[in-house]
Order: C-alpha cells, then sequence, then structure tokens
C-alpha cells in the first residue's frame, strides 16, 4: 500500500470513529386487529343487557337504574355497527321512558346523569335505524336537554364563568338569586364533558340553524377553559375535580378534558357554521398522545389516579383523531395494541382504579368498544 493510501485510510477511519452513533432502531408495534377486540366486547356487552333492553350495573347505585348506562351502551354499539336486535330493544326502553304529554318519567329520585343520559339518547335515536320511529321521544330528550344549558333562559349572562354550557346539577339548573342556598352548589355549574355530549346531540338532530346561538354561548364556555397550550381543564374553581389538579394557582392540561374541548370546538364549528383551519385541542392531543397513559401535567398528589378515567380518554381521543389525525404516526395501531392488552377473557374492561366508576366493566368496556370501533374506522381509510 502507497503512502498515499495509508493516509486515506487512516483519515477514514478517524472520520468513522469521531462520527455519531447510529440512531437505534425504531420500535416496530405489530399490527393489531381491532375486529376481534370488538366482536369479544360487544358479546360481552350483549349477554349483560336485561330483558327489559336495559344495561345496569352490578357495582354502583347510580348505575342500577338503566338510564346511566343504556344510552352509552347503545351508542358503542352504534359506533361498531353491531348487534340491531340489542340496539332496537334498547332503543324502545329510552323511548318509553318519555310519557305521552312529552315529558321525560325520571323515576322517583330523579336521573341521576340528566344531561348524559338525554344527550346520548338524542344521538341514538337520531341514527337512521330509529329516527323516523323515535322522533317524537327523540324531540322530547332533546327538549329535556336544552333546558339545561346554562343560558338567559335560566337567568346567567354573558358575564358568568359557566355561561354556555351543560352540568351536572340534578334539576334544571336556574341561577340562583344572591345570599340564596342550593343544594349541591357544586354541580350547578358548566363542565366540558356535559357540554360535549350536549353538543354532540344538537348535531346529530341535523338543524344548525335551531341551535346557532346556543352554539355560540356554548363555544365560549369551552374557550374559557382552553389553555395557552392548547389543553384544557374540566370545570372552572375546582382543583378537586380537574383530574390533574393545579400548578402555581393554574389549572393543567390534560387528556380528557382537551378530547372534550376539540370534540366541542368540531361540534360548534358546525353548529355555527364556520371552518378553523386548525383545532387546538387535536394539536395538543397529538403532541401529548400517548396509547397506554392519560397524559397531562399531574400534580404529585393526583398522580395516582392518573389512568382513572383511561377509558373515557381512549374513546374520546380516537374519536378526534379520526377526523384530524396526528402526522405520521399510527395511533390507531398503538391504541389498538394497548387495548388489546388490557382486554379480559371474557371480552370485558375494567380499570384497576375506581375515581370515575371505571371499574364498572359495562362502562368500561363501552367505551373501549367505541375507541376500539373509531380505530377500525381510521384504519381503513
Amino acid at each position: 500500500m502507497t503512502a498515499a493510501r495509508r493516509v486515506v485510510g487512516v483519515f477514514v477511519m478517524l472520520l468513522a470513529g469521531c462520527a455519531p452513533p447510529a440512531p437505534p432502531p425504531a420500535v416496530v408495534v405489530p399490527e393489531a386487529k381491532p375486529a376481534a377486540g370488538i366482536d369479544a366486547g360487544v358479546a360481552f356487552l350483549v349477554r349483560h343487557q336485561s330483558p327489559d333492553g336495559a344495561w345496569r350495573s352490578d357495582e354502583y347505585a347510580t348505575f342500577k337504574d338503566g338510564t346511566a348506562l343504556t344510552p352509552l351502551v347503545l351508542c358503542s354499539l352504534l359506533d361498531a355497527n353491531a348487534e340491531p336486535d340489542a340496539r332496537s330493544r334498547a332503543a324502545e326502553w329510552l323511548a318509553a321512558k318519555v310519557n305521552p304529554d312529552g315529558t321525560i318519567d325520571e323515576g322517583p329520585d330523579g336521573l341521576p346523569y340528566p344531561v348524559y343520559t338525554a344527550a346520548l339518547t338524542v344521538v341514538a335515536l337520531s341514527h337512521p335505524q330509529f329516527v323516523g320511529r323515535y322522533t317524537r321521544q327523540r324531540d322530547a330528550w332533546l327538549e329535556y336537554l336544552l333546558a339545561r344549558q346554562l343560558t338567559e333562559a335560566n337567568g346567567w349572562t354573558n358575564g358568568d364563568p359557566h355561561f354556555g354550557g351543560w352540568g351536572y346539577y340534578p334539576g334544571v339548573p336556574r341561577k340562583p338569586k344572591p345570599g340564596a342556598a342550593v343544594p349541591v352548589q357544586h354541580l350547578l355549574e358548566s363542565n366540558i364533558s356535559a357540554t360535549r355530549f350536549a353538543l354532540e346531540a344538537l348535531v346529530a338532530v341535523n338543524d344548525p340553524r335551531r341551535f346557532r346561538d346556543r352554539a355560540t354561548a356554548a363555544s365560549a364556555f369551552v374557550d374559557s377553559c382552553r389553555h395557552p397550550d392548547g389543553g384544557s381543564h374540566f370545570v372552572a374553581g375546582d382543583p378537586v375535580r380537574n383530574k390533574a389538579g393545579t400548578a402555581d394557582g393554574r389549572f393543567n392540561s390534560y387528556g380528557s378534558a382537551t378530547a372534550d374541548a376539540a370534540l366541542c370546538d368540531e361540534s360548534t364549528d358546525r353548529l355555527i357554521g364556520r371552518t378553523r383551519e386548525t383545532n387546538a385541542g387535536a394539536n395538543w392531543l397529538a403532541a401529548h398522545f400517548d396509547a397506554d397513559r392519560h397524559p397531562g401535567t399531574y400534580i404529585p398528589a393526583h398522580e395516582s389516579n392518573r389512568n382513572a378515567v383511561y377509558f373515557y380518554y381512549a374513546a374520546a381521543s380516537a374519536k378526534v383523531f379520526t377526523r384530524r389525525p396526528p402526522a405520521a404516526r399510527p395511533w390507531s395501531n398503538e391504541l389498538t395494541v394497548a387495548l388489546l392488552n388490557r382486554q379480559r377473557a371474557d371480552g370485558s374492561w375494567a380499570n384497576r382504579l375506581e375515581l370515575v366508576r371505571e371499574n364498572d366493566p359495562i362502562l368500561a368496556t363501552a367505551n373501549a368498544v367505541s375507541a376500539l370501533a373509531h380505530c377500525r374506522t381510521a384504519a381503513q381509510k
């Protein structure tokens, strides 16, 4: 070898030694098929349907009357496009809650979750399988839902922090007069979750002009829950019910609330007739998405319950991403893998944490089936 060649060879070796190490190989997640998980989850739900068509919990008293779980499971089956007979029986049970005069049969103790029940029932009865048959009943549930928005009709004004949204109050949420005592005062507040479901119900009715003013009011409340980073919190003024807690006096952003806000934005845009180029909530979710872990900046005192809302987060974020997917990320496959790894032998899911009652297998399974149905839709695009 000539001297010149030796010099070149040494120079090349030196360059190789100084070069940065090669990046580690990308982690490849095996492609997962949602169908098997959906089928097993649906089969579990159908096995637990009561003979009258409702779903009732073995875990919680507030889930035993049928009104809390039945519309959620029915919408889950509609998302999965499964079990039309089970769906028919559930829809008939919900429609029968409408009295001949158009009022809702709330039972002796009232509905435990009036906004969720009404909103999900409106969505379900607006489905092509039911809308012609149950239009009168659907419209009765709709009026029940509209009466529970915190607007001028109930004494709220644009300057109120809860104006425009929906919440958990068991009755019509009329603004109390100064100094008046209000039972369950903390429920007389709008929150991002109830507002999201109510707005989705208005979209399902497919009469946007009718709801434009309501959507505008709701949009102002949704904006009040949004942070500069694009994330959102659940409710004004409550560090306990905001799952991630507060830091330096400010609420932290977290996944389930941000997914709700993103879906609120989608609904209000459709109802108002506007188009936004970006969705701040969807962008936050894309940047923080984790298929195994509920994202957000949690304070230490709340960290142990981070995944208590996991299945709700999975269903909501999957719904967001089917419309606004993260760039160049196989989110649907990642989430499918995470959900299938959590599915139990009987086809159900259940959270080990009970903070928001996802340890009830009917509740968790309904959300998991919805999440997988959206994953399947995304994978087919």
